[in-house]
């Protein structure tokens, strides 16, 4: 997508468009977000990202806050509590209503949010679980109810936040800008039973009419871990009218010991008829982080006719790289064995974030992260990360699987960010469209105060090297272990050259704070507005390509630049197309 208006950085100059070299990093100088978890029960910042074509919403156990690309508030109060147990002294509106905010103990806690900008609908979406804990201290923590709370906006620049009201969320908000649900997942008493048990850490994605939500599902009495995967009708969400009976589901049972299925992105969704895939990796034992000797793609394909009914299959990722990235460390334990070289010598955190491409020659292609470290493989019980974690990700190609039921998805590369006699942690990924990937993380150690990270790796980089990489800033406390379980990236749809991240630094001991960083990428291609596919050629597929956005009054088909979609574009576009790129 490419838009030719100024870009204002957040804490630098305006510029014009993004030259080959040129950095513009930023390096906050605020917190975001800022918790005392202790105080407030919120334990894990959780940071999330969503990038609008003009404004920023940014996401965590405490907060949803709403900037302007200079990092700015953009409306007052501009944030929202994500729920009203959070912080009992603030003023600020609650986003989610919870049941019973007062009592520490039994409450229903919101949690584990994550928020996606829609770019065909020009829509921010907002998913947190609710899930109420009984009054017992044990553990596995045992749970009464597991629901999903999901929000759409009703524009790019939302200001109302205001809950619909303080006893639930279950119709349309149609004197704000928001309209938010409340489906029932799980409950003791089985009133509901969509989920095996309670959901939590889920990832989201729209297409062109549906809203994919990927719970990772725990049966919590027999610790089995699965996936559900949950399927809304975007069209009922987006107008207010959605109910229970919109929600379809397919639970993924037939993999009892894979845990955390990742929905890969993709941000021009509406323009393909590609399925929408999943990426796990498959573990051999029912606990949360398992050995992980293999990962799994899965596919989720749905029927032309309405309403959609959903199917799911799977295949493993095989050839390519794949014999070499799991079976390669040999670190010592935490119990001071020395790991032989195999296939249980590392263990696989859930994969939380992933990105999908169409490509003409590899049939797709899927990127992917998560954090793995050393364990000992004779170890019964959950392995506690103590040193050494390190940060995955991958590139796959899909050669065409499903489409083409003999085809073989293989591993075309594989990074590894590694902090020798420390930890990298807490990734997420995002990839433009001309296939630069970047990633952002944490690093730490007990020498090395807790480091919010970003990297990027381009088409000329060596296979699986980040080519280049920044510090966007550390904590002031060297507690370095982790107090997130993910952090967030995303492109910039008004800016391809451009990715933002969220991420999370200790501000003490028990406090924490999140922030907002934007990078450019050093060797960004040259962007030829004729070129609307971006595959280095003038063909029939542009002038469709620029259709679609104009049709969908898309930012990008501005190619005028005076802040309206209208036939001047479209003159605008024919001339480019005709003169050709230089």
């Amino acid at each position: 997508m490419k838009l030719r208006t100024a870009v204002i950085g957040l804490g630098v100059a305006v510029f014009a468009g993004t030259a080959a070299g040129q950095s513009c990093t930023i390096v906050p100088t605020t917190p975001d977000h800022e918790r005392n978890p202790f105080a407030f029960n919120v334990t894990n910042s959780d940071a999330e990202i969503a990038v609008g074509h003009t404004c920023i919403l940014t996401c965590s156990n405490a907060y949803l806050r709403l900037l302007d690309k200079s990092g700015q508030l953009l409306s007052t109060p501009g944030q929202a509590r994500m729920a009203d147990y959070d912080d009992p002294t603030s003023t600020d509106p609650a986003f989610f209503a919870v049941e019973h905010p007062s009592n520490t103990r039994e409450h229903a806690h919101i949690a584990d949010p994550v928020v996606y900008y829609d770019q065909e609908h020009h829509r921010f979406w907002v998913v947190a679980i609710e899930w109420k804990e009984k009054n017992i201290i044990s553990f596995p923590l045992p749970f009464n109810y597991a629901h999903v709370q999901i929000a759409v906006s009703t524009t790019d620049t939302p200001a109302n936040w205001m809950n619909i009201n303080n006893t639930n969320n279950t119709t349309g908000n149609p004197s704000g800008h928001w309209y938010k649900y409340d489906f029932c997942l799980w409950e003791e008493n089985g009133n509901c039973s969509n989920l095996h048990g309670v959901g939590h850490n889920q990832t989201i994605y729209v297409d062109d009419d549906t809203l994919y939500i990927a719970f990772l599902d725990d049966e919590g009495t027999t610790n089995v871990k699965s996936t559900t995967l949950m399927m809304v009708d975007k069209d009922t969400l987006m107008n207010g009218t959605a109910t229970q009976t919109d929600a379809q589901f397919i639970q993924l049972k037939n993999i009892d010991d894979t845990w955390g299925h990742a929905l890969a992105v993709e941000y021009d969704a509406w323009n393909n008829t590609d399925p929408v895939y999943t990426i796990v990796p498959e573990i051999n034992s029912q606990i949360a982080f398992g050995f992980q000797d293999t990962l799994t793609l899965g596919a989720i394909t749905k029927s032309s006719t309405l309403p959609h009914t959903y199917a799911y299959e799977s295949t493993p990722v095989t050839g390519g790289l794949l014999p070499e990235w799991f079976n390669t460390r040999t670190n010592a334990a935490s119990n001071g064995v020395t790991l032989p070289t195999g296939t249980q010598g590392v263990t696989s955190r859930s994969i939380l974030h992933a990105t999908y491409r169409s490509d003409p020659i590899v049939g797709g292609r899927l990127w992917t992260c998560h954090s793995v470290w050393p364990v000992d493989p004779n170890s019964v019980a959950e392995p506690v990360p103590l040193e050494e974690r390190v940060v995955r990700w991958y590139e796959i190609h899909t050669n065409g699987w499903p489409m083409d039921p003999n085809a073989t998805p293989l591993v075309a590369q594989v990074g590894e960010i590694a902090l020798p006699g420390g930890d990298a942690y807490d990734p997420s990924i995002a990839v433009n469209a001309f296939k630069d990937v970047v990633l952002t993380w944490t690093e730490g150690s007990p020498t090395m105060n807790q480091t919010f990270r970003m990297g990027v790796h381009q088409a000329g980089d060596p296979a699986g090297v980040l080519g280049t990489t920044w510090t966007i800033g550390a904590s002031q406390t060297s507690n370095y272990l982790n107090p997130a379980d993910y952090s967030g990236t995303n492109v910039d749809p008004a800016n391809w050259c451009q990715f933002w991240g969220h991420s999370t630094l200790g501000a003490s001991n028990q406090d924490w704070e999140t922030y907002v960083a934007r990078v450019c990428m050093p060797l960004c291609p040259f962007d030829c507005y004729a070129d609307q596919d971006d595959d280095g050629d003038l063909d029939v597929m542009d002038p469709v390509t620029f259709a679609n956005y104009y049709n969908a009054n898309d930012p990008s088909a501005d190619c005028d630049g005076n802040g309206v979609v209208d036939t001047f574009d479209v003159l605008c576009f024919d001339a480019l197309f005709q003169a050709g790129c230089p």
